[in-house]
Order: C-alpha cells, then structure tokens, then sequence
C-alpha cells in the first residue's frame, strides 16, 4: 500500500506537506513524531476516512477511494484511541460486528484475560480495558493493513506487553502502520521507523535511526540511549 505526494490543508494551514510513504504487505512500520503536526491526519487519509486530500493512496496500483467501500474494508482496519464507544453495548457485541470473517475470537479475549467481561455493558468497563477490547476489534477484522493510532496509551504495563507481543506474533501475517510516543516500546517492536516532522518525513530507516541526535531534531528535547542486557536499544528522555 502506498501514499504518494499526499498534502492537506486544513483552515488554509498546511498539515501534510507532499508526504510519500509505501507500507510492506507484513511487519511494523512507526510514524513517529510531534504532536499537532498531522500524523493522525494522515492515517486518515490513508485508510479514507479523510478524501479531500491532494496525492493518491493506492494498492497495487489501484487507487484506494476508487475501490468499493466493502473491499477497502476488508483491505484495512483503523484503531482510535481517541474514540468512544457510547450507550450499553456489550462486549460480545462489539466484537461481533467487527467479526465479518467469523472468526475464533476466543483465543484474543481469553489472552487478555477479558473473558468473563464478554456479556458486560462495554462502558462498564476500566479505560485499559476498553482500550484493549477497542484494539482487539481492529485486529479481529483480519484486514491486510492495520492502522493504530496511539495503542499503547493509557496501558497498563502487563496489558502493553500482552499487545506488544500479540502484535509481534501477527506482523508475521499483516502489515502494520502505528502512531505513537512512547518510543522506546516502537524502537523494539518496530521494523521499519519514519520520522515525522513539519508535515513531511524527515528520516526514515530501521529502529536504529532512533539516536539522540535525530530524535532530538524531531521533538527538539533531549535523549539518552543504552543498550539493556538483552541487547536492545532502549531510549530515555531527560530533562
């Protein structure tokens, strides 16, 4: 899946800036950036949600809004840590709607220890969990191309590992686009990382591109890294 040349404006203010990127069919891929500065806007874009946009997104060479909505649906999926799911909707429910592709979903819930909420009302919920359940009805589409914007915030650090490593395991199926700040969780989760700035990529490469220098550039704060005792990079922000 691609985005080429895409800009956006938006009250005559220039968000994205001829921004082009290309996803991979399987792995993690890390947009990474300040906030306000138009990376939600543009997984928006690229999943259609917004259209007034200059550039193309494309899959395979077929322009992605000239594709029938059921099969751009079934091309990818979109999580929002900023929406909300209201009334006395239950559990069962919400993944019921998302389960277009009848699948097991069982496997998902009870990994999350989350199976005795499957008959409560959704907004009964703690905010971890509901942001978990919310998560999980994304990857349950089963789509091609997965979207997530800010999944790990609000987390809980037993519910992050638990998703981190659910998503470690169905990278090797699916192609994943994240948002996100915490860092340090995309530097080991991520395969390939984009550096956003300005409404334009600034950087691009694998997780080792995630140095003090260039994340300093980015966020225009300060830094450190080390290495843990696995051998993985970690990053530390000072003040």
């Amino acid at each position: 899946m691609e985005a080429r040349n895409i800009s956006y404006s938006y009250d005559d203010n220039l968000i994205i800036n001829n921004l082009s990127v290309a996803l991979p069919e399987r792995g993690v891929t890390s947009l990474i950036g300040p906030n306000g500065s138009g990376k939600s806007t543009l997984l928006k874009i690229m999943t259609g949600q917004i259209q007034d946009y200059k550039g193309q997104v494309s899959y395979r060479n077929t322009d992605f809004l000239s594709m029938p909505i059921k099969q751009r649906s079934q091309l990818v999926s979109y999580f929002n840590q900023r929406e909300r799911v209201y009334g006395l909707i239950s559990v069962r429910s919400i993944l019921d709607m998302s389960n277009q592709q009848n699948i097991d979903y069982m496997e998902f819930v009870n990994y999350f220890g989350l199976a005795d909420k499957l008959d409560e009302s959704f907004n009964n919920l703690s905010g971890g969990q509901q942001q978990v359940l919310l998560v999980l009805s994304v990857l349950i589409e089963n789509t091609n191309y997965v979207f997530l914007d800010e999944p790990f915030n609000n987390l809980d650090p037993l519910y992050k590992a638990k998703l981190v490593n659910l998503i470690r395991f169905r990278k090797q199926y699916q192609s994943f686009f994240i948002v996100d700040h915490d860092i340090d969780t995309l530097a080991m989760l991520s395969d390939w990382v984009l550096l956003y700035k300005n409404g334009m990529i600034v950087n691009g490469g694998d997780p080792s591109i995630l140095d003090s220098r260039n994340l300093g550039y980015v966020f225009n704060t300060n830094f450190q890294t080390y290495f843990d005792g696995t051998g993985h990079k970690r990053l530390v922000q000072y003040f």
